[in-house]
């Protein structure tokens, strides 16, 4: 299992899928795909997987970004799409290399002006969630060289 590239888990029936420590010792994991799927918590050792570059956490019912998800530095693709998600950490601008960020259908109605951070951000996924239009507007300001889908 050490050079397992993907993992994709995808209805999961059970109430809650408990994802073990031991996913952060999969040093060759590029991508990591939850989807419509229940976990109790993505572990602390997640931050150890310095290969990967796609997390897709869908419909997964989060309230909020797991924060251990902020140490994936070499991370380029995060869906977060069809969750609960009302507020974006600070600490999710840290992530420099991400291009593609999806947050569609989410309870978000604000997004933080250090948004502007995210440099190489090429497509930003708002749609589905309580943004105004003067919000989308000075997102457009913020990152004029990301395509944002409102």
């Amino acid at each position: 299992m050490s050079r397992l590239k993907n993992l994709d888990i995808q209805y999961n029936k059970a109430d809650t899928l408990h994802i073990p420590p031991t996913l952060g010792y999969l040093n060759s994991l590029e991508s990591l795909i939850l989807y419509k799927t229940t976990f109790d918590s993505l572990p602390e050792s997640i931050g150890r997987l310095k290969k990967m570059i796609l997390l897709m956490l869908v419909s997964c019912g989060l309230d909020e970004i797991p924060k251990h998800v902020f140490r994936l530095n070499e991370i380029q693709q995060l869906v977060l799409s069809n969750n609960r998600i009302s507020q974006l950490p600070d600490d999710l601008f840290k992530l420099k290399k991400l291009t593609y960020l999806s947050l569609k259908n989410n309870k978000l109605t604000r997004i933080p002006e250090n948004i502007c951070f995210l440099e190489n951000l090429r497509v930003l996924d708002v749609s589905g969630n309580q943004l105004s239009n003067y919000d989308l507007a000075i997102l457009e300001i913020l990152l004029p060289n990301c395509n944002i889908i409102k």
